[in-house]
């Protein structure tokens, strides 16, 4: 479900989707998360102007705790990974199916993907 401006509502739907008005962008977002808690849906929210994702598969693990907080070092180390691993470029579509999955694999109760 898309939930857009009411300006934006038939263009929408003229494209497929199921769009409902949601008001501006936060009031949008809220709508979508009250929806799903009520339904208890998990809510994947992507921009839709989003045209592609770089997504790198590799051992990003623990990184944080390895360089003990500090943000420079954990950015060249996040670098290397990247540079040494698997880069597939993927839809935003293809994305949010990606987010949905691992917070449903995901123990507990994720809030944030």
């Amino acid at each position: 479900r898309w939930y857009v401006d009411e300006a934006s509502l038939q263009e929408y739907r003229a494209l497929g989707l199921d769009a409902v008005v949601g008001g501006r962008l936060t009031a949008a977002r809220n709508k979508a998360l009250n929806d799903a808690a009520r339904k208890g849906k998990a809510c994947v929210q992507l921009s839709d102007d989003i045209n592609r994702w770089s997504y790198f598969s590799g051992s990003f693990h623990n990184m944080r705790e390895a360089c003990r907080g500090d943000a420079s070092r954990m950015l060249k180390r996040a670098n290397e990974a990247a540079r040494s691993s698997d880069m597939l470029t993927i839809s935003p579509v293809a994305a949010a199916r990606f987010l949905l999955a691992k917070m449903r694999a995901a123990e507990g109760r994720p809030r944030l993907g």
